[in-house]
């Protein structure tokens, strides 16, 4: 058998990843590659301060139904920093009749020699390398292949696979800019994401906090989906992404238990005698948006307002967020 190890912090983990650990599987004909998620790595800070067990969770979701990619948390269970030489003695001793590979980038396999105790890690894994965008190429990586078997004895392959242009930075900074990720990650790992406020601005994260305390689990899933595709939607259409991200985010803040609707619109002197109590949500909303949640662009309240029931010369923003209310992704019909 041979087992491939794929370390990483996986923050979050993307379709790079995996098209990188599928391509390296099938040209050395891996029996199995495990994701690695590391808990302290000792050359580099976890990014928004991620805990490793969300970390871990995103790559369990994105890896189910890929039986031989799996998650691993080994790392996780140790106290103290991850250092790769250990965690190789520890998989020789879960598979020992294995041949151990490990697989790393091209960054790190120029500086594999200065990481802990490297004449030992060298021998306890084959390494594979692949490529990126940013590598300089494989010229570079041939010979530090050469001087890394002439110094440890060390077997290295430099495999020719350069992955996809993505990276875990670049969609970190496209939650916080208020684009989409659904291109670049597995779906269920983008709806975690968002489900979960991971790399949201600490704003939108107040926001988010306050409406998960504040509706049903089933209601609050919907909500992060809609914000989802009302982010998509105005990438799409040209349409400012913040406002359909709030627009979305709030679009049901008012979906509340029928007495407490009716207790808010007293209370805000909102006059919903006329409405049937399903389409009290959308005005309700609007006004609550702008007094408990401090929304005062008028673009946003109209989206919230009118998602429902719509109205004459609608814009573009309060057009995608009917839209999305209507097609995101936990929607059945």
């Amino acid at each position: 058998m041979r087992t491939a190890m794929f370390g990483g912090s996986f923050n979050p983990i993307h379709n790079g990843h995996m098209e990188i650990a599928v391509r390296v599987r099938e040209k050395y004909g891996l029996d199995r590659v495990l994701f690695m998620v590391a808990n302290d790595p000792p050359h580099k800070k976890i990014a928004d301060g991620v805990k490793a067990d969300v970390r871990y969770e995103m790559t369990r979701l994105a890896l189910e139904n890929h039986g031989d990619l799996e998650p691993c948390d080994l790392e996780l269970k140790r106290q103290g920093k991850s250092y790769t030489v250990d965690t190789l003695e520890i998989l020789h001793e879960m598979y020992p009749e294995d041949r151990i590979f490990c697989i790393v980038g091209a960054d790190m396999l120029l500086s594999i020699d200065t990481w802990h105790n490297a004449p030992e890690l060298l021998k306890r894994a084959e390494f594979i390398a692949v490529g990126r965008p940013d590598s300089g190429g494989e010229a570079a990586m041939n010979e530090k292949v050469k001087a890394l078997e002439a110094d440890y004895g060390a077997k290295v392959y430099v495999s020719g696979i350069v992955g996809p242009d993505i990276s875990s930075t670049a969609i970190r900074e496209r939650v916080e800019d208020w684009r989409p990720i659904t291109d670049l990650v597995p779906l269920k790992v983008a709806e975690y994401i968002y489900q979960n406020g991971l790399y949201f601005p600490e704003d939108t994260e107040k926001i988010r906090q306050r409406l998960k305390a504040d509706l049903k689990p089933t209601r609050y899933a919907h909500t992060m989906r809609v914000m989802m595709k009302s982010i998509e939607l105005a990438d799409k259409y040209d349409v400012d992404r913040k406002k359909a991200a709030l627009a979305g985010l709030l679009h049901d803040c008012a979906k509340l238990p029928p007495e407490k609707q009716y207790e808010l619109a007293k209370e805000y002197g909102l006059d919903v005698s006329n409405m049937a109590q399903p389409i009290i949500h959308g005005p309700l909303g609007a006004v609550r948006a702008r007094r408990v949640f401090g929304i005062t662009d008028n673009e946003v309240l109209s989206a919230i307002s009118c998602h429902t029931t719509c109205k004459s010369r609608m814009t573009a923003l309060d057009k995608i967020v009917y839209l999305a209310d209507k097609i995101e992704q936990g929607r059945i019909y």
